[in-house]
């Protein structure tokens, strides 16, 4: 190499450096599966995920999966108060364990209305977990079209694994999670393991409660993209001032008050709960990952 072209590509280096993440102008090469956030999150001591790019949605008269275009989509729920398999829209908000496949439970379909706890047990069974006997209870069975389209390359995190990404996790600069407004969306910033906090400047990082307003860390909708696209920064939108994802977990309480529940992550006017029981019939989130290999 000439001293020329050394020179070219010291400076280019250097380019990408002081520049910065959210900054660059060329998009790195992906390393995430098709579908994914490009950022790694442990959800264990020995184990990393790679979350998708958005939050699940399907189309009931096509019987189609996939993830929204942008982490901040949601889909009005007033739009699909009553449902049936000749729905021609999208809906992202599902009843525990309704993930389309007849795999034991009384309520099984995505558009699944019951207000019956009882009619969402896994395979049937009071204590099963959405992953147990085949699996099929999981919304990650299903091919999704734009995540790869093949069967059972996705999953739905466990209760414990919820709390390690939320409360356990060990990343570069400290920083797990935090409130923000993202193109105008209310929701929770997930940092990934390697996050250099000298990025972007975030406040009240880790704070399971706001102080104060609930316009923490605003951000704008091509700020985003950058931090999304070349950082693998995570957002999960609440439903206006409330959002719930299920976990693939059964609440483990033996009782007639908890045994119709499941857990979650709930975030409610900037209250953040892991691990909490849900009735089974309520209608939530599911964010799906896929195991790094």
């Amino acid at each position: 190499m000439n001293r020329t072209l050394k020179a070219t590509a010291a400076i280019m280096l250097m380019m990408v450096f002081v520049v910065g993440c959210g900054k660059q102008p060329v998009e790195p090469q992906k390393q995430a599966p098709e579908g994914a956030v490009d950022g790694l999150y442990s959800v264990s001591e020995n184990k990393q995920v790679y979350f998708s790019q958005g939050n699940l949605q399907y189309q009931p008269s096509s019987n189609t999966w996939q993830f929204a275009w942008n982490q901040y989509d949601f889909v009005d729920r007033n739009d699909y108060v009553e449902i049936d398999e000749s729905y021609d829209g999208w809906i992202d908000a599902f009843a525990w364990g309704t993930s389309g496949v007849n795999h034991g439970a009384v309520c099984y379909q995505p558009w699944s209305n019951s207000e019956n706890d009882f009619d969402y047990f896994a395979y049937g069974d009071s204590v099963a977990n959405l992953y147990d006997h085949t699996g099929q209870a999981d919304w990650g069975c299903n091919p999704i079209r734009n995540g790869g389209n093949q069967a059972s390359q996705w999953r739905t995190l466990t209760k414990d694994e919820w709390e390690y990404v939320f409360d356990k996790r060990t990343t570069s600069s400290g920083a797990r999670f935090a409130h923000a407004v993202v193109n105008g969306v209310l929701g929770i910033v997930l940092f990934p393991d390697d996050w250099d906090s000298s990025v972007y400047l975030f406040t009240q990082i880790n704070k399971k409660q706001v102080l104060g307003t609930l316009d923490t860390n605003v951000i704008s909708e091509s700020d985003w993209h950058a931090l999304h696209y070349q950082c693998g920064l995570v957002f999960l939108p609440a439903y206006y001032r409330a959002g719930s994802y299920w976990s693939s977990s059964y609440y483990d309480k033996d009782d007639e008050h908890g045994i119709g529940h499941a857990y979650d992550v709930t975030d409610a006017a900037g209250n953040i709960f892991v691990g909490v029981c849900d009735h089974r019939h309520n209608k939530s989130f599911v964010r799906l990952v896929q195991d790094a290999q």
